[in-house]
């Protein structure tokens, strides 16, 4: 998988009992406007489900709510309160949450730099901003918000956290947090594709499922890679990929882990129960790789990867895994992990290129200078010289501004601090940089402080913007040698001093 970032620095993932089978196979289950998880807080505890790293800055109190009449709040300082681990192991989730700011009429209001910050846990551990709100804002302001999570919160030990600032000591400085709900979406995985794998830990979006007796699911009774593992059992079922576009001499092959059920951790398959591994060739027939019998050592693991022929080179290629038989139950199990579709993917190669324009300055009328309340349009094009593309949603445009530098936050261009002009004819990008408002936190713009965390600019010439972030929605088009895709960013700045 290919994920770029680009820096404007000017360089420019028993015994196993019945009960927990069949508890994760109903996990599977979920559907999408299934709660994955709520939380009211009408108790006088944030057990069991958060903890905070400050005992006194974080609780529940009954000063104001959004249903019935209890909420979260942090206060007095810097703290954080983080929930337990949730399963997010789903295709796609929405989470939604009500915050309001204090006020003296029943807690007390925050000042400017005792934000909240909303981050979850990705699936490679690192903590990741959801949305964030000023300190400096209305008194009592109610906030409600519900936003789409990105691909990397949806595994099995996401976290979310709430995060104050900071704050002025004992008695001030409240945040109010209610209605924190998670709910499945049906927001599909990225697709398995050339030079990717599956490794089972966000669902099976990408397999359709045919039974004829025997169950399919995902669960954590066994597995290669860290933590679940798909499964056959029970009957015969077919488990199918979505298609795959292997039409190129780069694809090679599949590889994949395969392990036979045991009573240590699921249950053995008997002599017949056989798992049959195949692939769809270009006459679309399926052909089979290898049968692994039912009749074998109890947990014994097969490492393979499967060479294939020119026949297998074809836009409709698609590898399944077929259960010939099995007792009905949760008996005669086959767990399989990290499918892989080898092969090499051509990579993108961007070239960035940076121009500054004066526009006026305050003393002269023609040929301005860069001289104090100066205003200039910086010009940032982005191309793709390379044969290939970065994945969806992953391209990031990060440009500081320097000291002397204020960035404009105002109405630039249809009523956004930025324009986006895309390339013409052969040469469009295939992306897009939508605004919606300042405080967004889904559009494709964000500014950052000297800290470099997420701020809501003032909509004029804002000192506090010490550098702007572009994340471009979709795919950027490849190059095909005849061709250079590429788009434009542009915005203002004024200088303020030498």
């Amino acid at each position: 998988m290919l994920k770029k970032i680009i820096q404007l620095s000017h360089t420019i993932k028993p015994s196993a009992s019945a009960f927990i089978l069949i508890l994760l196979s109903n996990t599977v289950m979920a559907a999408p406007g299934d709660i994955l998880f709520s939380d009211n807080f009408e108790r006088t505890t944030l057990a069991p489900n958060w903890t905070t790293d400050v005992g006194t800055a974080a609780g529940i109190n009954t000063d104001t709510a959004s249903s019935p009449t209890r909420s979260m709040f942090t206060r007095h300082q810097a703290v954080i309160v983080t929930s337990s681990i949730i399963n997010l192991s789903v295709v796609g989730a929405d989470l939604s949450f009500w915050v309001r700011r204090g006020d003296d009429n029943f807690s007390e209001d925050t000042d400017p730099g005792e934000d909240l910050i909303i981050e979850f846990l990705d699936s490679v551990g690192t903590w990741t901003h959801i949305a964030s709100y000023p300190g400096g804002g209305t008194n009592g302001e109610i906030i409600t918000d519900n936003i789409p999570l990105p691909f990397s919160a949806l595994h099995a030990n996401f976290q979310l956290r709430v995060r104050q600032t900071g704050g002025s000591g004992v008695g001030w400085d409240y945040w109010h947090i209610d209605d924190v709900i998670l709910t499945e979406t049906a927001a599909s995985r990225p697709p398995l594709a050339l030079g990717s794998c599956e490794d089972f830990e966000q669902g099976l979006s990408n397999w359709s499922i045919t039974s004829t007796g025997g169950n399919a699911g995902i669960n954590i009774a066994t597995f290669q890679s860290s933590s679940s593992s798909m499964f056959t059992n029970g009957g015969s079922v077919t488990v199918t990929s979505n298609v795959i576009d292997t039409n190129t001499v780069q694809f090679s092959g599949v590889s994949m882990w395969i392990r036979r059920g045991s009573d240590a951790f699921s249950e053995d398959p008997d002599g017949g129960e056989n798992l049959v591994v195949e692939y769809l060739n270009n006459a679309l027939n399926w052909v089979v790789l290898e049968t692994f019998s039912g009749s074998g050592g109890q947990g014994q693991v097969f490492v393979r990867n499967y060479n294939l022929p020119a026949s297998a080179q074809h836009s409709t290629f698609q590898v399944r895994f077929r259960q010939t038989s099995g007792n009905t139950g949760i008996f005669d199990f086959w767990h399989i992990d990290d499918v892989c579709i080898e092969g090499t993917v051509p990579f993108p190669v961007f070239v960035l290129q940076k121009s500054v324009t004066l526009e006026d300055d305050p003393v002269n009328l023609s040929n301005p200078k860069a001289i104090p309340l100066s205003n200039s349009i910086y010009r940032i094009r982005v191309v793709n010289t390379g044969f290939g593309s970065a994945d969806n949603n992953t391209i990031l445009i990060s440009d500081g501004i320097s000291n002397g530098i204020e960035l404009f936050t105002g109405n630039y261009s249809g009523d956004a601090p930025f324009s986006f002009t895309d390339g013409s004819g052969a040469d469009i990008s295939g992306v897009n940089c939508n605004f919606i408002s300042l405080a967004n936190t889904s559009d494709c713009v964000t500014f950052l402080d000297a800290s470099s965390n997420p701020i809501i600019p003032n909509g004029a010439y804002d000192a506090a913007v010490k550098a702007i972030e572009f994340r471009p929605s979709g795919i950027m088009n490849a190059s095909t040698g005849a061709n250079t895709p590429y788009f434009d960013l542009a915005f203002r700045v004024r200088v303020t001093g030498p």
